[in-house]
């Protein structure tokens, strides 16, 4: 688990998880659907997790581009769909790190079928911050 503060804004993220966002508290009050990040035991689950490569469903987990078809993973127990990518299903690493920010990344490839393997950066800020 990896905790952001900014004044009495708290967020917990779940590296392990997809860089999933666990919650995010001012004080005690949660402003998201929060769990703390150890008790979380599914990224369906966080306040709020990375959609990448895609967001939303793709009908049988098939794509098809330019004339080619590319399978994806069906990543969602028995439904025939692929939803949301795979970065929510993946860890993620911190590349750099602040108190108050961190940025992460994670690869969806080599491993997985797919149109091509991409990787993802994903920044996440705790209060007043401006990214360069």
């Amino acid at each position: 688990m990896i905790e952001l503060k900014a004044g009495r804004l708290r967020c917990e993220i779940a590296p392990e998880l997809g860089g999933s966002v666990a919650g995010l508290w001012l004080g005690d009050l949660p402003v998201l659907r929060s769990t703390p990040a150890a008790q979380l035991a599914s990224a369906r689950l966080a306040a709020c997790y990375p959609l990448v490569p895609f967001s939303n469903r793709i009908g049988q987990a098939s794509l098809v581009w330019q004339g080619t078809q590319h399978p994806l993973v069906r990543n969602n127990g028995d439904e025939p769909h692929a939803i949301h990518g795979v970065g929510w299903q993946r860890p993620r690493a911190s590349s750099t790190a602040t108190r108050r920010r961190r940025c992460w990344r994670t690869s969806t490839g080599p491993t997985r079928p797919g149109p091509s393997p991409s990787t993802a950066r994903t920044p996440s800020a705790c209060g007043r911050t401006r990214w360069k």
